[in-house]
């Protein structure tokens, strides 16, 4: 079927809730809770795309900056706008010919849908996306950061399989600056986990597919139709490798380096400075810094004895006498 079909059906509209936000969208995208609210906050949509951007603010190699525009080139999927928080539109026609041909794999536009386009999308809306997964406690929702490769998707993935908690989001999460309270707003309905992690924490029954990357790494959509509200950020645990024959321990972390640990996790960071000022988000990193915890959980990274190897955050997630509402 040629790209064509695709956009004769861009009127087409599927509505989903993700980050508190009512999408309309002419693109299916089953990662994506589906809503019945009439409410749009914003709108994806296929349509031509130019280049370039006219009177761009910076240009890089596969992004350029307007005012309140966002222009995401990824050779061999297409072409994203992203307008001023409100609109992505989607161009996946073959970049040199421009007709209307055979375009990018669907669920190769979706990689990049739900990655740097939604993310610089809440850039635009001046909200807080964090690189995180995170899970449910009864002490409030927990969030897991850290470097590629830290396990964060594991971890996660293990706590809600080992000790029943739900996984709030997988990859990335929001708060929002007028929330009176941190509140995460979950993301999409997903885990992204290598094969030996599937088969470790025996994910065998659920839905998955290939990640774009091709290696052994897959995508997990989770079934269990949780609700999607936002819940109270208790902590942010940064994830860290012990060295061989260390044992593994929390640590408490405060001031700056506190502080330090949020700017870490904020998700694509660099389009901040393209659709906010600098001092708003340091008042607002400062502000999460005083009314959550960060800790930094050193462990081994290997499947074998991770259960273990998780007492000490156990002790502490299971230690919090406060059961936080929203």
């Amino acid at each position: 079927m040629g790209l064509s079909r695709s956009y004769e059906i861009a009127h087409y509209s599927h509505r989903y809730r993700i980050y508190g936000l009512n999408l309309q969208s002419a693109l299916e995208i089953p990662e994506l809770t589906p809503t019945d609210e009439s409410r749009t906050d914003a709108e994806i949509t296929f349509g031509d795309v130019p280049s370039n951007l006219d009177n761009a603010l910076a240009r890089y190699q596969r992004l350029e900056f307007g005012d309140g525009k966002c222009l995401l080139k990824v050779p061999g999927i297409g072409r994203f706008l992203i307008t001023e928080g409100n609109s992505i539109r989607i161009d996946r026609r073959e970049d040199r010919s421009r007709r209307r041909g055979q375009g990018s794999p669907v669920a190769d536009v979706r990689v990049y849908l739900l990655g740097s386009a939604l993310g610089a999308l809440l850039h635009q809306r001046r909200w807080m996306p964090l690189h995180v997964s995170a899970v449910q406690a009864d002490s409030g929702v927990w969030a897991f950061t850290g470097n590629s490769g830290a396990g964060k998707s594991t971890l996660a993935a293990c706590l809600h399989r080992r000790f029943g908690w739900p996984i709030v989001s997988d990859d990335v999460s929001v708060l929002r600056p007028h929330d009176n309270i941190p509140l995460l707003h979950p993301g999409p309905r997903k885990l992204k986990l290598w094969q030996d992690a599937v088969n470790h924490l025996d994910f065998h029954s659920q839905r998955m597919s290939q990640d774009l990357s091709h290696t052994d790494k897959y995508q997990l959509y989770l079934d269990d139709h949780a609700p999607q509200k936002p819940g109270r950020l208790r902590a942010l645990v940064v994830l860290d490798r012990c060295a061989a024959g260390e044992t593994p321990g929390l640590e408490q972390l405060s001031g700056i380096r506190a502080f330090e640990a949020i700017t870490a996790s904020v998700y694509r960071p660099f389009f901040a400075k393209f659709f906010r000022q600098p001092e708003a988000l340091m008042k607002e990193k400062t502000r999460l810094a005083r009314e959550i915890d960060v800790y930094r959980f050193r462990r081994q990274w290997s499947l074998e004895g991770m259960v273990e190897e998780l007492d000490p955050l156990l002790n502490l997630i299971g230690a919090q006498p406060e059961v936080y509402g929203i």
